[in-house]
Parts: C-alpha cells; sequence; structure tokens
C-alpha cells in the first residue's frame, strides 16, 4: 500500500492540523490496512496504480502551473507602476477560488475573453512576449474549451489566439 496526499510541501512547511485534513489517495489492498486507514482523520480515496499519473498532473495543475500563472499577474501589476502586486491580486485569486468552488470552473469565468472583447484581448497580446505569450493563449484557449456550451460565438477569439507568431 501507498499513501499519495494531495498538497504540497513547500519547504516542508506544512503544519499537522493541515496534514489531518489534506485528501489521501491510497494505493493497494484497503481491506488489509483498513484499521490502520480508520485511524486517519483524513479523506481517503483509491486510485489504481495506471491511473497515478493523472492524479499526479491534477496537483502540479493545481499548484506549480497556478503559481506561474500567478507569478505573471504580480509581474504584470508591478509592470503597471504598482509595487504592491500581492496585496492587489490576491484577493481576486481567492474570490476566483470561491466562485470555482460554489459554481463550478465554466460558470467562473468573467473578464474580456467570456465577454467576446476582441479589442481588449488585442491590446494584451501586443504588450505580451515569449512564455508571457504563449501561456496566455494556451490559457484562453483552454477557457474557450471550458465555454463550448457557453451561446455566444468565440471563433474569432479563438482564430486570434491559435495565430503562429
Amino acid at each position: 500500500m501507498s499513501i499519495h496526499p494531495m498538497m504540497t510541501f513547500a519547504g516542508g512547511d506544512t503544519e499537522i492540523e493541515k496534514m489531518e485534513k489534506m485528501p489521501l489517495t491510497i494505493e493497494g489492498d484497503l481491506e488489509k490496512f483498513k484499521y490502520f486507514l480508520e485511524k486517519l482523520p483524513n479523506n481517503k480515496f483509491a486510485i489504481s496504480p495506471d491511473k497515478k499519473v493523472n492524479y499526479h498532473l491534477a496537483g502540479v495543475f493545481a499548484s506549480n502551473l497556478l503559481i506561474s500563472v500567478i507569478h505573471r499577474a504580480i509581474e504584470n501589476i508591478e509592470k503597471s507602476g504598482l509595487e504592491a502586486g500581492k496585496e492587489i491580486i490576491f484577493p481576486i485569486i481567492e474570490k476566483t477560488i470561491e466562485n470555482i468552488k460554489e459554481k463550478g470552473t465554466s460558470r467562473s469565468i468573467t473578464g474580456p475573453l467570456e465577454r467576446g472583447d476582441i479589442d481588449t484581448i488585442l491590446k494584451h497580446l501586443e504588450v505580451q512576449h515569449g512564455v508571457e505569450k504563449k501561456l496566455y493563449k494556451a490559457a484562453s484557449l483552454e477557457l474557450l474549451e471550458i465555454l463550448k456550451d457557453n451561446d455566444r460565438d468565440y471563433s474569432e477569439i479563438k482564430k486570434l489566439l491559435e495565430e503562429e507568431e
């Protein structure tokens, strides 16, 4: 049996109270270790070995790849001439997470992409370069995929985002 917590351990700073609340995914013979598992207060989920790569990938998207997007957000606040990047950006990040918990991903998408504001998207693309621009385009295309059941026509925006440099 092996236990895989879905948690980030940046510098080993996770307090024991938080460890007790993190979900655990268990691979192996759960019946054999039933007594031990019952002693853990965590929510527990069984996983088959052939699906573990997707489980791990989920953690990468939820943690490290999220960090890359937040890093770009803080950098752009600072590029706008404001020094309090984290103080300005964290409330919108927290509200977005709250919206996703309450409404799901598709109903939490807002901003120029969701409303079809091509002019603003063009301005965004003009000031970005390199990896940041690729990240913006890739993430925006993913949002369009999430919005595919929306009644709006996003074909012009999709075409713009798919253009090669």
